[in-house]
């Protein structure tokens, strides 16, 4: 080990107090970088260190960042690199403690970096006027992660999603019979009945015999090869109409209806294909235009997007089921995002155009929907009393965003949460009734 390295080290072990006997960091760069941080930490008001590791060292004339140059967002940035996480966390926790909290609550991408901590919890509960709208969301996050709720948000959207889709789950018998002994035979009785469905008879049943263990263990296969066998049967969609159907199933199988001379399959075969490839060169003279820097409004009166979605409107005529597999290739991706948006008024006034711009909207307020759900209200209804009017209207946003099809859909479910909460008395601010109307508010969407 290098003299210089060894010095460095016992600088960081002393403080300033190693400047008396001329000990200094000097040609460590990672140990001046460490005395930087930890100086931040827990230098005074006045910029001067208070102990250990305060203030930068006598012999930095680099004029490098020092700590009364340093930033919190720069401070947990170096924490993260140089430090083992068991070191972060004890820092990270002074931070939380001694400086930074306006600058830590105004900033979700300053706080998702910060390992989440009791001391964190207590701050973001004290100072909770300072959080944002962002920051507030993250902050019930880390609340749930650290408290640990009974049921945290993140397993109510996991369990709600489930009891949406039975078809996923996989379900195993706790209880079963027994074969009836001799006696039980003689007086016309049943087996005894086993059940492993309870806390203490179940999950903390730790006197199973390899028996019992067995016999769950075969009804576990068997019913998961039961449910594997019944997601293998044939499903069947209903269609409204032949067209309608043409336009949704598969390429694969339309090719081969096509192939079987079904009737109007070769036609919609052609008509969806030349869609696919219309669109296809559209997005590609999209991409390189973008790539030359021209702004979105030429590259939407380009001649390759302006013939394109003519050729669309043609080609789509009078079907509102062709016209609507247009609008969902449209929008299959992101590349057009922003161009279509800029087709002047002039050019919008076809069918083919709306039905690509409802699904646009149909997707961007499912995907809001969703956010929603996942980070406000969940964590809402988590702490709500399941027999209280708080818990009923949340329950119904939650049905509305669910099925959400559209921006009016969206802010008819956040109406109901606002007029419910603006006006739900919280006279200490306690439950945050009024936080949580205003974070709806702010995310009520832009319509028409």
């Amino acid at each position: 080990m290098s003299d210089s390295h060894t010095l460095a080290r016992w600088r960081l072990v002393l403080g300033k107090v190693a400047d008396q006997h001329g000990i200094s960091c000097a040609g460590q760069a990672d140990a001046v970088r460490i005395e930087q941080l930890v100086g931040f930490l827990f230098e005074r008001a006045d910029g001067q260190g208070s102990g250990g590791g305060g203030g930068r060292s006598s012999d930095d004339r680099t004029g490098s960042l020092g700590p009364s140059q340093m930033t919190v967002p720069s401070w947990v940035d170096a924490v993260n690199e140089l430090f083992p996480q068991q070191s972060r966390e004890v820092m990270q926790k002074e931070l939380v403690r001694r400086r930074g909290i306006a600058e830590i609550m105004e900033k979700p991408e300053l706080l998702e970096k910060i390992e989440p901590n009791l001391d964190l919890v207590k701050t973001l509960l004290t100072h909770r006027e300072l959080l944002n709208p962002r920051t507030r969301i993250l902050a019930r996050k880390i609340i749930d992660k650290v408290v640990g709720a009974k049921n945290t948000a993140g397993e109510y959207e996991q369990n709600r999603g489930l009891a949406d889709k039975p078809e996923d789950i996989v379900v195993v018998p706790l209880k079963y019979q027994l074969p009836p002994t001799k006696l039980r035979k003689f007086l016309h009785m049943k087996g005894k009945e086993k059940d492993f469905s309870g806390l203490g008879s179940g999950t903390l049943n730790f006197d199973m015999t390899e028996e019992e263990k067995t016999m769950l263990s075969t009804l576990t296969e068997q019913a998961t090869k039961a449910h594997i066998e019944k997601r293998r049967e044939p499903k069947t969609t209903e269609f409204k109409t032949e067209d309608q159907m043409l336009m949704c199933i598969g390429r694969d199988d339309l090719a081969s209806m096509a192939k079987s001379d079904f009737k109007g399959a070769k036609d919609a075969l052609a008509f969806r294909d030349l869609v696919v490839d219309t669109i296809g060169g559209m997005i590609g003279r999209v991409k390189q235009l973008r790539g030359q820097d021209v702004p979105v409004a030429q590259i939407a009166d380009d001649d390759t997007v302006k013939n394109g979605l003519a050729l669309l409107e043609t080609q789509a005529g009078d079907s509102v089921d062709r016209q609507g597999f247009v609008g969902r290739e449209l929008n299959r991706t992101d590349d057009l995002e922003g161009v279509l948006a800029a087709v002047p008024q002039d050019r919008r006034d076809t069918n083919t155009f709306k039905a690509g711009k409802a699904v646009s909207e149909k997707l961007r307020a499912q995907d809001v929907a969703k956010n929603i759900l996942k980070n406000v209200v969940y964590p809402k209804l988590v702490r709500q009393d399941p027999k209280g009017s708080g818990a009923e209207i949340l329950k119904q946003m939650d049905a509305i965003l669910r099925a959400a099809q559209s921006p009016d859909d969206v802010n008819d479910a956040l109406d109901i949460g606002i007029r419910h909460f603006k006006t739900k008395s919280d006279k200490r601010g306690v439950h945050g009734h009024a936080e949580f109307a205003q974070s709806l508010e702010e995310l009520l969407m832009k319509t028409d």
